[in-house]
């Protein structure tokens, strides 16, 4: 479960034309696509300027967590470089776990589509939330699994909310 969202979207609507912002949203939006989907993952929605990806569903791969993490430094990489002058700077925070989920059509009929449902979900949400500009935050599950796997900056540890 990778959750990705554009920083400081609120101050770019102000500075730019409206038209302007919802094509560097769609920018946004593609980059972040694109590299979910080069990493095997399957874009599940899009959340305003950010989008919930699933990495393990409906296809999966023994080394998922692995490419959610490296699709999240990618996505990092190509969002930076989408910046239209020097005065802009673009950043995504990203929110990575993993866990068992409930995976199919959820919601009312005539409204219900494909998704997951599950703690993983909540946590990989909650994390987006806790991260910073240019920040991914693992949880403790996908922490492990990537030691010695890739480099980790130790970020300290949540307790999630009641």
């Amino acid at each position: 479960m990778l959750f990705a969202d554009l920083c400081g979207s609120t101050d770019l609507a102000s500075r730019l034309d409206p038209e302007d912002y919802c094509d560097l949203v769609g920018r946004v939006l593609d980059a972040i696509d694109a590299e979910i989907e080069a990493h095997g993952g399957t874009v599940d929605k899009h959340l305003g300027d950010g989008a919930m990806a699933l990495f393990g569903a409906p296809v999966a791969h023994d080394d998922d967590p692995l490419r959610a993490v490296h699709a999240a430094a990618a996505i990092h990489r190509r969002v930076a470089a989408l910046a239209q002058d020097a005065t802009m700077v673009l950043a995504v925070h990203i929110g990575i776990a993993v866990g068992d989920v409930v995976a199919g059509g959820v919601g009312r009929t005539g409204h219900a589509g494909y998704t997951v449902v599950g703690e993983s979900v909540n946590v990989a949400a909650r994390l987006l939330e806790l991260a910073g500009p240019g920040e991914t935050l693992l949880s403790q599950d996908v922490h492990e699994r990537m030691q010695g796997r890739v480099a980790l900056t130790e970020a300290g540890s949540v307790t999630p909310a009641a």
